[in-house]
């Protein structure tokens, strides 16, 4: 029986346009391909740059999911398998990149990289984990003090040959290095046995502050490492929601200092009953973002949120401002537009800490909080506002009757330069990031794929 057999294997990627990011084509990366391969045996792709090799290597060991064919390792089909299953199934089957500059976390050391296989298959405690990487890196050629670097500091060979190790440290087969290690645990153990007696007597046992300091410190030192898993886990929705719990947090704890609970009878629920209408529907319209599965309908939601805004401050009395936020929320809406037309349709799915629970609740407390502190704020003025001196000197000193205006180009015209540019610099980093995700894509797509055929019924074209 073939050790691997790939039949019919089929790897096509879906090319989107438009500014709904709607599917126009697909790139045919792989189109039924298969071989066999016996134990013992070497096999090589060959072909031009872009005809699919690796997507034909990745799609094998399943870190793509093929879109049509079957993949069997020793008998079994893996091409549908779950997440338990492909974990058992990886024990057996490794990749050595071709680049292992991108393959090799920079965030993480040498020793980290290698003790992650065993700690992914629940292998093996921390020292073990510790004593087997030093041991592949010794296999492969590099000192056992390479643990504690990063891969940047390792040359372009010696981060590959971090990547060989890596891929050799998961279990391969009975082998006669792993029966040699076998049969001198065993002889350790025979040893032990025999002399159990006497070493039982000379242990000397610890004190009970001995055990509890040992303790102790074993428990600070796995505390400080799951709370820097959680908080230094490169996630930038968690990163946002510790910001906003804390923002919660501390506005929250300003308010109960202070005052207490913030005394709301004084404030008028609405003035007209529009009004009401139109925050229940901002309500909705918030709500509308968070369960939006497209980013084109959650950008839509909450540039209503905003236009609605704008009516409030009209029923107020407050052109200025409705105009000034009319204006502002149609800039907003177009620079989003313009740059979901860059972007994946859908959103990437939550992580498993944020449930849509989670995600509306911490919306919430962050809106019921800093709420909250602005009316509290309104209400514990010391001295005269500011306002009136802005409603002042508006038209006298700044010739203007439009006193948004110029508070935004008189008044604060630094701050407001401030904001543009720091606006503009964002925008322009935004643009670039995209631009280079693009560029990315389409240089692996190069690599990958040649085909694209259209899905309008057009001619086939060539995704260059």
């Amino acid at each position: 029986m073939a050790l691997l057999t790939v039949e019919n294997l089929k790897m096509y990627y879906p090319v989107r346009g438009g500014v709904f990011h709607r599917t126009r084509a697909v790139c045919k990366a792989v189109d039924g391909v298969g071989f066999s391969l016996e134990p013992g045996e070497t096999l090589g792709l060959v072909g031009e740059s872009g005809c699919g090799k690796s997507t034909v290597a990745k799609s094998v060991v399943r870190l793509l999911k093929p879109t049509a064919g079957r993949v069997v390792f020793e008998g079994n089909d893996i091409t549908r398998s779950g997440a338990g299953e492909l974990r058992t199934f990886r024990r057996e089957m490794q990749m050595v990149f071709q680049d292992p500059a991108e393959s090799l976390n920079p965030r993480h050391t040498v020793g980290q990289i290698l003790e992650e296989p065993f700690v992914i298959q629940k292998i093996g405690t921390r020292n073990e984990r510790g004593e087997w990487a030093a041991d592949l890196l010794r296999r492969v050629g590099l000192p056992a003090d390479a643990l504690g670097r990063y891969p940047f500091e390792f040359s372009g060979g010696q981060r590959q040959r971090i990547g060989i190790a890596r891929a050799l440290a998961l279990w391969h087969g009975f082998t006669p290095a792993l029966g040699l290690s076998a049969l001198v645990l065993a002889g350790g153990f025979g040893l032990w046995w025999i002399t159990r007696p006497a070493t039982r007597e000379a242990d000397a046992p610890r004190s009970a502050s001995t055990v509890a300091y040992d303790r102790a410190y074993e428990t600070l030192l796995s505390g400080s490492r799951r709370i820097t898993g959680l908080t230094q886990s490169g996630s930038l929705p968690l990163y946002l929601g510790i910001v906003l719990l804390s923002l919660a947090t501390a506005t929250g704890a300003a308010l109960a200092v202070d005052r207490g609970l913030l005394d709301v009878s004084s404030f008028p629920i609405a003035n007209s009953p529009l009004e009401v209408a139109i925050c229940l529907v901002t309500a909705l319209s918030s709500l509308g973002v968070i369960l939006a599965r497209q980013r084109f309908g959650a950008a839509l939601a909450l540039g209503g949120s905003g236009y609605l805004l704008a009516l409030v401050f009209l029923l107020q009395g407050a052109p200025d401002l409705a105009v000034t936020q009319f204006l502002v929320e149609t800039v907003t809406v177009a620079v989003y537009v313009l740059v979901l037309a860059r972007l994946p349709q859908r959103f990437s799915p939550a992580p498993a800490w944020a449930p849509l629970w989670v995600r509306i609740a911490l919306s919430v407390v962050v809106g019921v909080s800093v709420a909250g502190f602005a009316l509290h704020a309104s209400t514990a003025r010391q001295g005269p506002s500011v306002a009136e001196e802005y409603l002042r000197r508006s038209e006298p000193e700044a010739g203007g009757r439009n006193v948004v205006n110029v508070i935004l180009v008189d008044f604060r015209g630094f701050d407001t330069l401030g904001e543009i540019t720091v606006l503009a610099i964002a925008g322009a980093g935004v643009v670039n990031l995209v631009a280079a995700a693009r560029r990315e894509q389409r240089r692996k797509h190069l690599d990958d794929g040649t085909d694209v055929e259209d899905l309008s019924g057009r001619s086939p074209e060539v995704w260059r």
